[in-house]
């Protein structure tokens, strides 16, 4: 019944930050709803395709990064590259939560990158500097794509396609 009005993705998470691991828990709709809009919707799908779209209308495609890459820049890419260690030791302990909770932490990570270099405004007055913004961006989009897989494979799936690898 629930396949017949969402999609497949939605449950898996919400199961997935909700499911027993010490104790018992209870599906709630009105908290899938909330996880699914505040969490899925506005923070991670958000995230993806505000940046695929601006990438897109100002470059056609993912920019090359001109200008050289800065702090900012270096911080996203090692924090989202360290992602996978801490992914992955909650996975490997059965700890699907954490695990899940340090994704949208990630996810959160590369909104507040956007937030600091704001690419939106700096393409008016440097497309080369904003180009290398939403060039980082999107590599930490892709990485995140890998991480959320396990919990999202067919919003994965798509995001793959989407980014040109497959």
């Amino acid at each position: 019944d629930f396949l017949t009005r969402y999609d497949p993705d939605p449950l898996r998470y919400y199961l997935t930050v909700t499911m027993p691991e010490s104790q018992d828990s209870d599906w709630d709709w009105e908290d899938f709803l909330k996880r699914n809009n505040n969490e899925l919707v506005a923070n991670w799908g958000n995230l993806a395709n505000r940046v695929i779209s601006f990438a897109n209308k100002h470059w056609g495609a993912v920019p090359t990064p001109v200008v050289p890459a800065d702090s900012e820049d270096e911080n996203l890419i090692e924090t989202i590259r360290a992602g996978y260690r801490t992914v992955g030791d909650e996975l490997l302990k059965a700890h699907f939560r954490a695990a899940a909770a340090e994704m949208m932490r990630l996810s959160s990570e590369v909104n507040r990158y956007l937030d600091v270099t704001s690419p939106w405004t700096l393409v008016k007055t440097d497309k080369d500097a904003a180009a290398t913004r939403v060039f980082y961006a999107l590599q930490a989009i892709n990485n995140l794509k890998i991480l959320f897989s396990p919990v999202l494979p067919f919003s994965s799936e798509k995001l793959n396609k989407i980014l040109g690898y497959s």
